[in-house]
């Protein structure tokens, strides 16, 4: 027995109209959604939430970091450090100090600085000792275009 060819086709247009109607829903923007995009990116009365990572090629003795002549308290151990902190970016921008030590006789040292401002592009800094085993105090001042 044969079916009816007009009624398969129409069956079938009948379950992809099912299966197309819940896709069609999934990346319409909800209320809630929308309330969120509309929220400012980045900016609290205080300033900027900030995530800055320093990594180093062999592990420091010591590794200070300072804004504004206050010492930040750094998180993790070994090869890598991290803190957040909320700071206000004046003319775009941020300055930090950097002083590290290494053991006498380690190759010589790089610290690799990676800032991420909320609401910004994140940005990298390298910066390399003199000479094996000596010690690394720099400035490192990151900036931003100013939004047009």
């Amino acid at each position: 027995m044969r079916g009816f060819p007009l009624l398969n086709l129409l069956l079938l247009a009948g379950c992809l109209a099912l299966l197309v109607i819940p896709l069609s829903r999934i990346n319409r923007p909800s209320a809630s959604r929308l309330a969120i995009e509309k929220m400012p990116v980045g900016k609290t009365d205080a300033g900027t939430p900030v995530h800055l990572v320093l990594r180093f090629v062999h592990a420091p003795k010591t590794v200070t970091l300072t804004r504004e002549g206050k010492a930040l308290t750094l998180q993790g151990s070994g090869l890598e450090r991290t803190v957040d902190g909320v700071w206000p970016l004046q003319d775009d921008a941020l300055e930090f100090t950097v002083t590290a030590a290494w053991e006498p006789g380690t190759a010589q040292g790089m610290v690799e600085i990676k800032v991420a401002p909320d609401g910004r592009a994140e940005q990298l800094q390298n910066i390399w000792s003199d000479e094996p085993g000596a010690p690394l105090d720099e400035v490192v001042r990151f900036t931003w275009r100013k939004k047009a």
